[in-house]
């Protein structure tokens, strides 16, 4: 039978008869109605820091079971090294880069059509957009109240009247830095804590992101 129809489901029985007697055999032919692809659960826009893995979604249904294929800013997908695929609609990315983002689309396929499914995937470089000028500010304002903190205790102790000197004392007040000197002094020290500061929050979010990503 070419060209089966669902017209065609039904019983059908098989006569085979000669002088000795007669056979019969039946079946019945069930005819399945292709279905076109659909997607049961899709992605939307994504946004991941560079240097992270992440895996995208696109879960086909249908009859019969779907071909997915990917595509990035309409050229179709290979696999390599760092990204790889399987018929469940998976796209895995490792070590994803700043130039993996752009837009991605899935689509699936059968003999009763194809479906396609669009999403943008959003790189972010963690040292370049998560450290942001506020956050710069921040570390710089945070490192101007430790170091005028600390200097202020310094020159409290080595001013206390009260306390006796020892000779590291006497000779830190003899070579105790003028005005302009000074004020080059703490701005060095500013300088070095804020990027201490800076350093050690990119660090920790480093830290949540991979922790996150396991």
């Amino acid at each position: 039978m070419n060209n089966v129809k669902p017209d065609d489901e039904g019983y059908y029985s098989c006569l085979a008869q000669n002088s000795a007697g007669i056979i019969e055999s039946t079946a019945r032919l069930h005819v399945n109605q292709p279905t076109k692809p659909f997607f049961k659960i899709t992605q939307q826009n994504i946004s991941v820091f560079e240097d992270h893995p992440i895996t995208l979604e696109c879960f086909a249904h249908g009859d019969p079971k779907p071909q997915v294929i990917w595509f990035k800013n309409g050229q179709r997908i290979a696999t390599d090294s760092r990204a790889y695929f399987d018929s469940f609609g998976y796209l895995a990315i490792t070590h994803v880069k700043l130039s993996d983002s752009g837009e991605y689309i899935c689509k699936a396929m059968n003999i009763a059509g194809s479906v396609m499914h669009n999403f943008f995937l959003s790189v972010k470089d963690i040292y370049g957009t998560v450290i942001s000028n506020t956050v710069i500010k921040d570390a710089i304002e945070a490192a101007k109240n430790d170091i005028s903190k600390q200097f202020q205790n310094t020159l409290n102790n080595l001013n206390d009247k009260r306390k006796p000197k020892t000779s590291a004392d006497l000779l830190a007040l003899l070579r105790f830095p003028k005005d302009k000197t000074l004020n080059l002094v703490l701005s060095e020290e500013i300088y070095e804590r804020a990027l201490g500061i800076i350093f050690l929050y990119a660090n920790n979010i480093t830290f949540n992101l991979t922790n996150q990503s396991e």
